[in-house]
């Protein structure tokens, strides 16, 4: 995992529908454009981001739902635009029950223009908007690529691109405790935490209770990633640092057709 720091930034939440809990999803100024990757050195406090990528799904997402509400813990969901019509209910209740929302694009593409790009972030955008009321809280990019057309799209909108420290591994072939010890084993304060709530991801649905037992077991808490940007914004003020700390540049693509992506550990 490299060493540095990576930053993080958002678009600030509009109109919510009545029925909704309107969430704080702001993300501090200083993030914008970033590709947030990198573990902070020191960084103190027992909390963590889960993120769930590639929903909503009317299958593994309410059991996902159901285990956060019972323990009492907040995530993010990077969502697939075009699966949001058919799953609008869903997104409404992870909005109602205190999470934030992400785009992950429309349709999950890795190799495109940056127009393209552009275009996968706002139809995207469109949907959660038409179910929710309001936009995305964050980014990410499919796959974790840093530097392919939907990435370069992100950063010219002043999109962070939030990647992720710790991966659950579970676009493996392997089970649920396998997917609850790879969270569990590596999570340090202030990670970020892939794991996905997509079709076919049945596995990690039923390895999520086990992996907020074992936080909780070890003093960890779980928030949204706009709340885990402004805990870490706060103290990155407390230790002097105005302009961010290491802010990372995208790396340069050695071969168009090889985008570079975040490792899966």
């Amino acid at each position: 995992m490299p060493p540095h720091l990576a930053l993080f930034i958002l678009l600030v939440p509009v109109g919510s529908p009545p029925s909704t809990v309107v969430s704080d999803w702001t993300i501090p100024a200083r993030f914008r454009s970033q590709t947030v990757v990198g573990r902070v050195k020191g960084f103190p406090e027992k909390i963590v981001a889960l993120t769930f990528d590639d929903g909503p799904d009317r299958r593994n997402t309410p059991m996902v739902l159901d285990a956060l509400k019972r323990h009492g813990q907040k995530a993010t969901f990077f969502l697939i635009g075009e699966q949001v019509p058919a799953n609008a209910e869903l997104v409404r209740r992870m909005v109602a029950d205190g999470h934030a929302v992400g785009n992950h694009s429309w349709s999950h593409p890795y190799r495109l223009s940056r127009d393209e790009g552009l275009r996968q972030i706002q139809r995207c955008d469109a949907a959660i908007m038409q179910a929710i009321g309001r936009k995305s809280a964050c980014f990410r990019t499919p796959g974790g690529f840093t530097d392919n057309g939907i990435a370069q799209a992100a950063r010219s909108q002043g999109l962070p691109n939030f990647l992720w420290m710790v991966s659950s591994a579970d676009t493996r072939r392997i089970g649920s405790a396998a997917i609850a010890r790879n969270v569990t084993r590596y999570l340090h304060p202030g990670d970020i935490v892939l794991m996905h709530d997509g079709p076919g991801h049945r596995e990690t649905a039923l390895a999520v209770p086990t992996i907020l037992a074992g936080m909780e077991r070890n003093g960890y808490r779980s928030v949204t990633v706009p709340e885990l940007c402004r805990i870490w914004d706060r103290w990155l003020a407390e230790k002097g640092v105005n302009k961010g700390l290491k802010p990372t540049q995208p790396p340069k693509l050695s071969s168009p057709s090889k985008p570079r992506r975040a490792s899966q550990r």
